[in-house]
C-alpha cells in the first residue's frame, strides 16, 4: 500500500534516529514495540511495501491485544492511506477528525527547545 511509515520523533533530540513504528491510538501515537504513547512522529521511507496486515502482525508479535480485528484493519488501512499523502521528513501528530477513522495526521512545525 505504501513504502512510507511513521517512526518515533523527539523534538528535543531531532537528530536521533528511530526505527520504532507508530500507530494511532486515541489522540496520540503508540509505539508498536513498547506500547508507549508518542506525541510526534516522523514520516520515513521503509524500502518495502507495507499493508494493514503487516502492521497488524507487528502489533500481535509485540503482544498488543486486538479486540476487533476487522475494525483495527480498517483503521490501519485509513492510517496508511494518510501516510501515503505525507512527504518523507514530515513531522506529524494525531488530530481528532470527523472522518470514518476519527483521526487525521497533521503536519507539525516545532521550535527546538533549549535545554
Amino acid at each position: 500500500m505504501t513504502k512510507k511509515m511513521i517512526v518515533a520523533f523527539d523534538p528535543d533530540n531531532p537528530e536521533k534516529a528511530s526505527s520504532d513504528f507508530l500507530v494511532p491510538e486515541s489522540t496520540s501515537f503508540m509505539s508498536i514495540k513498547t506500547g508507549k504513547p508518542r506525541e510526534y512522529g516522523l514520516v520515513v521511507y521503509t524500502g518495502m511495501e507495507l499493508a494493514p496486515n503487516d502492521l497488524l502482525s507487528k502489533l500481535i508479535d509485540f503482544g498488543r491485544k486486538i479486540d476487533d480485528v476487522s475494525r483495527t484493519l480498517s483503521m490501519l488501512d485509513a492510517y496508511l492511506g494518510m501516510i501515503k499523502e505525507m512527504k518523507i521528513g514530515d513531522v506529524v501528530r494525531i488530530a481528532a477528525s470527523e472522518n470514518d477513522a476519527c483521526f487525521s495526521l497533521k503536519k507539525t512545525k516545532f521550535e527546538r527547545r533549549n535545554t
